[in-house]
């Protein structure tokens, strides 16, 4: 029998496939302890990961030998170490007034200082302009820019070589030209195109660029699965912008999005993540001759920093959202464009709309990243039963990252909900105390829903069996998305 099985696979399959599956084997094999290592105690993603190496064998190593590895830890022990001198070098540069009132809104503790962790102590005295579309902040970036007099710090995923792209760039040569200190820090791969173009003509002594994690493809380097995903630009030292959008015409016209105008001593905590983020892919420490107190109030509202990234040990990001959920009361209204929530998020959302709270989930109708779509309907049905309801936007591509909890708690910034923004992404957000800046984006969100469709009903369960078996695919991969 054996000898009959061996000629049958030698003789009548080709040789060279023969010789292939042999070499699959040996490479999902290989695959195999690496996997189980790096997700151990967490089933859900071993599991998603060894799927992908059994049925398509060469495709998944590579992934996972790239993208899947989350043990890097001689990049992320760079950064922590670069974290740490950077901290020491800007000891005092922060704002240091506490303010108490999250502790019935946001029940974490957060009293204290986490140095280089990412979650900020509350402060109070901040002021908050909302712009709630593209038009409206890149007048108010332009505006910024051409009135700024000593520094523009900018941190962005994307910065498109477009209309838009050029313009903001050619605002901020202008600046560099009448003496302003110019620092501007892309997203290696967000920014690739931008970044091989415009790199080596800028550098100057009023401007500089640098990209974050550089990465190649000859050898592998898995930093590729780590990006700078926040959004911020300050200026002055005085005010700062922060929020969903990159720079490009697509964020000015075409993509519904949001950004919000910080002014009070929150800037100094931005401007903290910025220093970190640059000592970190530039070697400079850019120490401020003068520190920032408290006594530069703005206004009147109390505001959390949350600063997440792959070098934090604690999930912060996630945790806030997770904790913010439990704590409703009233309402819960989540509106992000890429929905793959965590099993305890999935656990939060479907308790509060379970114990009376009004959750309602707004995502795109038609996302620009299709996968994440098919798998954020996988988890309509489950959640619907509980009573959270799902409304899909037709209008413009959603791009927007808001959380409105109850009357006061409204929790916005760079990070969406899904596994690669609380786990591999460096991320920015930022949950704002305030009834008036809460009903100015309650007021934003209904007037999304009249864009939007509810699913419901007979909706929940496609009638056809291909969208059910995609979208229970593109679910079983949830947890690599």
């Amino acid at each position: 029998m054996f000898t009959l099985t061996f000629f049958i696979v030698t003789e009548l399959i080709p040789r060279y496939f023969f010789y292939t599956l042999i070499l699959a084997d040996v490479l999902v094999i290989s695959a195999v302890p690496s996997v189980l290592v790096q997700r151990s105690g967490k089933p859900l993603g071993a599991l998603s990961w060894l799927f992908a190496l059994f049925t398509i064998p060469f495709l998944g190593v590579l992934a996972w030998w790239t993208i899947g590895r989350t043990h890097l830890r001689r990049q992320l022990r760079k950064r922590l170490k670069a974290t740490k001198k950077f901290l020491a070098l800007q000891e005092g540069v922060q704002a240091k007034r506490v303010s108490k009132a999250f502790k019935s809104l946001l029940p974490v503790k957060i009293s204290g200082r986490y140095r280089g962790s990412g979650l900020f102590p509350p402060t109070t005295g901040n002021s908050f302009t909302i712009l709630s579309d593209g038009k409206e902040f890149f007048e108010a970036l332009s505006k910024s820019i051409l009135g700024a007099e000593h520094s523009i710090w900018i941190l962005m995923y994307i910065w498109q070589d477009d209309e838009t792209g050029r313009h903001v760039l050619s605002l901020v040569r202008n600046a560099a030209a009448r003496g302003v200190k110019v620092r501007i820090l892309l997203d290696a791969m967000g920014s690739r195109p931008f970044l091989r173009k415009y790199k080596r003509t800028l550098s100057s002594s009023k401007l500089e660029m640098h990209a974050f994690l550089p990465y190649t493809v000859f050898p592998f380097k898995p930093t590729i699965n780590f990006r700078n995903h926040r959004k911020l630009i300050i200026i002055d030292r005085r005010k700062a912008f922060t929020g969903g959008m990159n720079i490009g015409a697509q964020y000015q016209h075409e993509w519904r999005d949001l950004m919000i105008d910080c002014r009070g001593p929150i800037v100094s905590q931005l401007e903290e993540v910025f220093l970190e983020d640059w000592f970190f892919a530039s070697k400079q420490s850019l120490v401020p001759d003068r520190v920032r107190t408290d006594g530069e109030r703005e206004g009147n509202c109390d505001a959390t920093l949350i600063a997440s990234g792959p070098d934090n040990e604690e999930a912060w990001m996630h945790d806030i959202f997770f904790n913010a959920i439990v704590a409703a009361k009233e309402r819960v209204y989540l509106t992000t464009p890429y929905f793959i929530p965590s099993r305890p998020l999935e656990a939060a959302l479907r308790s509060a709309a379970q114990r009376g709270v009004d959750v309602r989930i707004l995502i795109p109708a038609q996302s620009d990243v299709w996968v994440t779509q098919m798998a954020a309907r996988a988890f309509y049905s489950s959640l619907a039963a509980a009573g959270v309801r799902f409304f899909e936007f037709r209008g413009k591509v959603l791009h927007k990252k808001v959380m409105l909890v109850d009357q006061e708690l409204s929790i916005l910034g760079s990070a969406n909900v899904d596994q690669r923004s609380f786990k591999l992404n460096f991320e920015i957000s930022i949950a704002v105390h305030s009834r008036s800046h809460n009903e100015r984006l309650t007021t934003c969100f209904y007037e999304e829903l009249s864009q939007s469709g509810e699913i419901k009903g007979e909706e929940l369960k496609p009638k056809h069996w291909l969208p059910v078996l995609l979208n229970s695919i593109a679910h079983l991969f949830s947890p690599l998305l």
